[in-house]
């Protein structure tokens, strides 16, 4: 599915769930991130225009932290490449050319472009040996606030040029701290590690010679518990109602969304579209032309929408019932509500489907 749609559909999930739950008892921060990423995306595809690469590489960055999408780390791998950060963009192309060959349309375009920078790229890595004198037990290697294991000690870490600080700790040892400098290209540089000296031993604070009581409430002390059963009935029931709300709107997208892909497999509907794409006689297109594939993606999108409202609709109708079980249940007979039966309960709604938490 299209950022754009992914973006509309969480939308219209959430504001369906809105009419009914108050507040934020059901928020869901994926709209939000969808959205400050593509804003950060666009701002960075003008400055790469610009050729300004230094304030967008920090932008692509964020962006794909926020929504991690194909597009968005092609950019990055090369704005990291055009300012210098051959590592960096190595990694990035790398990363590219996974995901771009576990995709269920492999994208060969990317695949090859990534190839490309990469063999350019290779050589052109410095890497950072660290040499032990010693077995140090339980020895931990920190570069630039990234821990590595022994086995990237030895065959070297690659690192962009420049600065880099190291920072080598042991338990019971006192940590070795020292900076390296890396050329441009294709550099190997060694940093030998002297023998840790013993961590000096603190003298014990006054809170571990005299702890300090910790004061507890008698069974008689505490707060009497507050008969919340039926507040929580009405905010799950008007959550699972909320819920199959946003289940009937995926339905009706199912709907309209699958005969719109119908519609683009025919020349009738498609008046503007290449005739070369469809049959004469039948007005069907022909499989593998440019009307099937986005008839096929189409279809993939209302796929996706019937999955939702599969989902939706079901939970929905529970967490309705559950709401009207709570607020229809009769208090015990010292007055107050059976707290122990019902410690908690949250409905958890999502564009994957939703979830009911609680303890009855």
């Amino acid at each position: 599915m299209t950022r754009s749609l992914r973006v509309l559909a969480i939308s219209v999930a959430i504001g369906a769930q809105a009419l009914t739950v108050p507040g934020s008892a059901l928020a869901d921060p994926t709209a939000d991130r969808s959205a400050a990423a593509e804003d950060l995306f666009q701002r960075a595809k003008v400055l790469l225009a610009k050729r300004e690469f230094a304030p967008a590489c920090p932008m692509l960055l964020e962006s794909y932290r926020l929504d991690p999408a194909g597009g968005t780390l092609q950019n990055l791998a090369v704005c990291y490449e055009e300012i210098g950060k051959w590592a960096s963009a190595y990694a990035r192309f790398q990363e590219l050319r996974a995901i771009s060959k576990a995709g269920e349309r492999p994208r060969l375009d990317r695949i090859k472009l990534a190839e490309e920078h990469i063999a350019k790229l290779e050589p052109r890595i410095s890497r950072v040996v660290i040499v032990m004198p010693e077995a140090i037990a339980g020895a931990e290697v920190t570069l630039d606030g990234v821990k590595y294991l022994q086995p990237s000690w030895s065959a070297g870490i690659a690192v962009d040029p420049g600065t880099h600080e190291i920072v080598v700790a042991a338990p019971g040892k006192q940590p070795f701290r020292t900076s390296v400098t890396t050329a441009n290209d294709g550099v190997q540089q060694q940093v030998r590690v002297p023998a840790l000296a013993d961590e000096e031993k603190a003298a014990p604070s006054a809170a571990e010679v005299q702890p300090a009581e910790r004061a507890a409430f008698s069974s008689s002390e505490r707060p009497p518990p507050t008969n919340s059963l039926r507040t929580t009935g009405f905010v799950v029931g008007a959550a699972g109602l909320g819920v199959m709300v946003a289940g009937g709107v995926f339905g009706i997208l199912t709907a309209t969304t699958n005969g719109a892909g119908k519609d683009k497999c025919s020349a009738a509907k498609n008046p503007g579209a290449s005739r070369a794409d469809f049959d004469p006689v039948s007005g069907r297109c022909f499989e593998g032309s440019s009307a099937w594939n986005d008839a096929n993606a189409t279809k993939d999108d209302a796929r996706t929408f019937a999955n939702v409202a599969n989902v939706l609709v079901p939970v929905g109708a529970v967490a309705l019932g559950v709401g009207v079980y709570l607020v229809l249940r009769k208090d015990s007979p010292s007055g107050t509500a059976n707290t122990a039966s019902v410690s908690s309960v949250r409905v958890s709604p999502s564009l994957g489907g939703a979830s009911i938490e609680g303890r009855f």
